[in-house]
């Protein structure tokens, strides 16, 4: 009887765990190829995610433009302002981590055409299904650094990032730490099943030992 109650516990357990589960992965942009800077559609799907270029100036995979982060490649939503959107390729929910970013480099145009394209920062803007989180970022020089978002980027249906600074800044952007799903989203077909054989075998353990008792007194 025990080892019953135990194992319909389990069961429970593991399909709330399905549902919570939330795996890390960092998206790379590796799937998608690289190139001097290969224009990329907009949207483009990578590692599972939607990434929108919202200012009207394309995407853009690069390699030339990050010597000096030392990384490569990064996608920038280039030519007019960097404005970024992401969001689950399926529409779920999903958390964000933290990433790499920096303003965009003088090796990406040798011909300084832009010069006051550098960003000095971004915005960052997560919506959820209640509402919105919003976090700020400085960028130092031309350093390419890791931003860590805080705890309330999760649950999240969408995310947008844009650049900070005069005429139409731009920043470069890849290592994305992403989880999906995150525990606020809606359990898989299967985590159901699992929950309702856990409390069905929870509730016929119930109703037997109350029977037992009945017929003992």
């Amino acid at each position: 009887m025990v080892f019953k109650i135990w194992l319909a516990g389990s069961v429970m357990a593991l399909g709330l765990g399905a549902f919570g589960a939330a795996n890390a992965s960092t998206i790379d942009f590796s799937d998608v190829g690289s190139g001097s800077c290969a224009g990329l559609n907009s949207p483009t799907i990578s590692g599972g995610f939607s990434f929108t270029d919202n200012g009207g100036g394309g995407l853009f995979l690069c390699n030339a433009g990050v010597i000096q982060h030392n990384t490569t490649p990064a996608l920038i939503a280039a030519n007019i302002a960097s404005d970024l959107g992401i969001a689950e390729a399926d529409d779920g929910l999903f958390s964000v981590q933290s990433f790499f970013a920096g303003s965009r480099t003088a090796d990406f145009d040798p011909d300084s055409s832009y010069p006051n394209s550098l960003a000095s920062g971004i915005d960052v803007v997560g919506t959820t299904l209640s509402g919105t989180v919003s976090q700020h970022f400085d960028f130092t020089g031309l350093a390419f650094s890791q931003f860590v978002l805080d705890p309330g980027f999760n649950g999240l249906t969408s995310l947008r990032i844009t650049g900070v600074g005069e005429q139409g800044p731009e920043f470069l952007i890849n290592n994305i730490v992403v989880n999906e799903p995150t525990g606020g989203g809606v359990p898989e077909p299967a985590s159901w099943a699992l929950m309702l054989v856990g409390f069905a075998g929870a509730g016929s353990m119930v109703r037997r030992r109350k029977v037992s008792g009945a017929v003992a007194a």
